[in-house]
């Protein structure tokens, strides 16, 4: 049992180390694809972006244990975060909705 644990949570340390560089170099990667002009730079920057971003979203399913580990904790106020930022951003997708409309 002790292994068990002890494997989990370094698989939540890999994750979140691969998180902490790929992150950056999406950004970085997304970046440089926007600035550069020219044709060959842009295309080997934008497929540089693309394998990033697959290796973020492979990623998804072991952050989803870890968060969904660090929700379950006892004692932690995370259950009360998730919901109250869901209805701030539900709150704000309404708000935004209103002002594209037209007036009546």
């Amino acid at each position: 049992m002790v292994v068990t644990t002890r494997v989990r949570r370094r698989a939540g340390r890999r994750t979140n180390l691969a998180l902490v560089f790929l992150l950056p170099v999406a950004f970085a990667t997304g970046w440089l694809a926007f600035g550069t002009g020219t044709l060959w730079p842009a295309r080997i920057v934008t497929i540089g972006h693309a394998v990033v971003g697959i290796a973020v979203l492979t990623l998804v399913p072991w952050k989803q244990l870890i968060v969904r580990r660090g929700l379950a904790r006892p004692g932690g106020a995370g259950g009360v975060v998730v919901k109250v930022s869901s209805i701030a951003l539900a709150v704000r997708r309404c708000l935004a909705g209103r002002r594209d409309r037209p007036s009546a």
